[in-house]
């Protein structure tokens, strides 16, 4: 498919193949330069934005450069979906401490991602208790919540408030490094190594412990291995526990 474009100041037809060409590698330069701490991110704002300059482009009129209106679409685009992933890990990191308030068992280390601890939680939260907190993070108010799981309107305030006391008694019950023996050294390089000689990504790994792809990048780069999962690794690859351990 081609459009009528301004281009380098002539009318020219350009094919939908330039144009989504140049909206990648605006989102590349973009990215790169502005939004450095959002590389986990990287790869969904470059698809997003390409996505917004092909919806756009049937809306573009040939009186501006269209370099210029792509440009403009992906410098939106991507601001947008990082507004988003701001607003959310303040949500994530606002619910993670108050469900800690009054905790009294070991707290999470400082160098734990809020998100860590929330997706350990949410293996112990039930279906109703864990669609509360995902809506909690797409920033639904406790009455909207208790609406939406069809909460009779006069017994909202109780049902939420015995919802919300069973997560935060279960989240106070969490201890993020009781599987980790004292003095253990994991053998990370090893992990990678046979990763790499299977050719699998941190994807694979996080679908087969039930992770992010977030949790697994991290926890690669810090070596906090739980045992459970250290185990399920070393299942996968036919090696034994003890191969994973330094």
């Amino acid at each position: 498919m081609e459009y009528e474009c301004l281009h380098l100041g002539k009318l020219q037809r350009i094919s939908e193949d330039m144009i989504i060409g140049w909206a990648a590698d605006m989102a590349d330069v973009i990215l790169n330069s502005k939004y450095s701490n959002f590389k986990d991110c990287h790869k969904d704002f470059k698809q997003d934005a390409v996505a917004a300059v092909l919806q756009a482009i049937p809306q573009y009129e040939p009186t501006g450069e269209i370099k210029a209106y792509i440009h403009s679409c992906v410098t939106y685009r991507i601001r947008d979906e990082a507004n988003k992933v701001l607003n959310y890990r303040k949500r994530v990191q606002r619910l993670s401490e108050e469900l800690l308030q009054g905790c009294v068992c070991d707290r999470i280390d400082d160098s734990i991602d809020a998100r860590i601890f929330l997706e350990q939680l949410a293996a112990e939260l039930t279906d109703t208790e864990r669609r509360v907190v995902a809506l909690n993070l797409d920033g639904y108010s406790d009455d909207e919540i208790a609406s939406i799981i069809k909460i009779p309107e006069r017994d909202r305030k109780s049902v939420m408030d015995i919802l919300w006391g069973g997560i935060s008694l279960k989240a106070r019950k969490i201890k993020v490094q009781e599987e980790k023996e004292d003095g253990m050294t994991v053998n990370t390089a090893k992990i990678k190594d046979l990763m790499h000689q299977n050719y699998e990504s941190q994807q694979s790994i996080a679908e087969l412990l039930g992770v992010s792809r977030y949790t697994v990048n991290k926890t690669l780069k810090t070596g906090d291995w739980r045992i459970s999962d250290l185990a399920k690794i070393a299942e996968h690859y036919g090696v034994t526990l003890k191969d994973l351990i330094v």
